[in-house]
């Protein structure tokens, strides 16, 4: 048994994309289960979108990733870029830059060590 992280990039491109929410529900969720079933203990990791976007799609898109966790009974870290500030962040204003990193493995080493602790 091993963890994997789940979330970001295809869900970062679908939200710059404009992908229907439901269809990136389903896509988390097909990964979530193709882990689990290889018995890969899954953290879900979230992301907020900006409510610029629109805040019924932000409100969709971010519960897809608690719909997700919580039919699968999976952790769930809300948002990966949580306190990721603009200045941390690279010239394409999505990516962390190193401090940018630092932050988001200060705010996920918590949950790593509790998913990591419930796999015996």
């Amino acid at each position: 048994i091993m963890p994997s992280l789940v979330g970001s990039e295809m869900c970062i491109r679908d939200r710059l994309q404009g992908v229907d929410p439901r269809v990136t529900q389903g896509n988390i969720d097909r990964i979530v289960g193709r882990l689990q079933a290889r018995r890969i203990v899954v953290l879900l990791a979230g992301l907020q979108p900006p409510r610029a976007i629109g805040p019924s799609y932000a409100r969709d898109f971010a519960a897809a990733f608690q719909n997700v966790a919580r039919a699968r009974r999976v952790q769930l870290y809300p948002d990966l870029l949580a306190g990721v500030a603009p200045a941390m962040r690279q010239a394409d204003g999505l990516h962390p830059n190193a401090q940018g990193a630092r932050i988001i493995a200060a705010g996920l080493a918590p949950l790593v060590a509790k998913t990591l602790g419930g796999m015996r």
